[in-house]
């Protein structure tokens, strides 16, 4: 006997799409991530990266209820560098901590907190240079 090719016999037009919504987010934002087991770290999505012109580290300024980050604000500010170059994620417990009392972050049933509420200006550095500086407020 040959071998031939079947046929399909599933037929599709009985079927319907999941209804789950897709998990990519995508655009601008932070994710806070706070587990004992997996670490403590932050990650700024790509389109944020770019934005910022794809810095190999970052320096965090606390105002008021918000925390504003920029790729210099002065030398004497401490600067968290990224894990790998261009990848957004900066694994530091204190960094996480400081988010999560500023913004007032609840991790009590989550392990995640992904923050949009970002805002994008200009400032001056001490330098006196002109900067663009992203400020992050809590947006849940």
């Amino acid at each position: 006997m040959k071998n031939q090719a079947s046929t399909p016999t599933l037929d599709l037009s009985k079927s319907k799409p999941l209804e789950a919504k897709s998990t990519n987010r995508g655009g601008i934002s932070i994710s806070v991530v706070n587990t004992a087991g997996n670490g403590k770290r932050i990650k700024l999505s790509k389109d944020f990266m770019e934005k910022l012109g794809n810095p190999s580290a970052i320096q965090l300024r606390i105002l008021d209820e918000k925390i504003i980050l920029s790729s210099h604000f002065s030398d004497n500010d401490k600067s968290f560098k990224f894990s790998k170059a261009n990848t957004g994620i900066i694994y530091n417990s204190a960094v996480v901590a400081s988010f999560t009392k500023v913004l007032n972050l609840d991790f009590s049933s989550v392990t995640s907190v992904t923050l949009s509420n970002i805002q994008f200006t200009e400032a001056t550095a001490e330098s006196g240079k002109a900067i663009l500086v992203a400020i992050v407020s809590c947006n849940l």
